[in-house]
């Protein structure tokens, strides 16, 4: 196994619907009141209005940030943590 593929083993993939979640909770919803009272277009909705992107968009950047070929722009996945992601 080459330096490389050791690396991407350590990549965090963040699902769109995790992404979602992590971000509603980094607004104030929980839980219990995010799938109790909320739709998921109503979900999308507010995310997308906080964060301007969608939460597979955001997934996706999650991710490319751990796998860029570009040192300057690429973290670390053991540094990258989703309350750092989110403004």
């Amino acid at each position: 196994m080459d330096a490389d593929s050791m690396e991407l083993e350590d990549i965090v993939i963040c699902a769109p619907d995790e992404m979602l979640t992590e971000g509603l909770n980094c607004l104030g919803c929980d839980e219990s009141n995010m799938t109790a009272r909320l739709s998921m277009q109503t979900m999308n909705d507010r995310f997308r209005g906080m964060y301007g992107s969608n939460p597979h968009v955001c997934a996706q950047i999650w991710e490319d940030l751990q796998t860029t070929m570009v040192q300057e722009a690429r973290i670390d996945p053991s540094r990258l943590t989703k309350v750092q992601f989110h403004p």
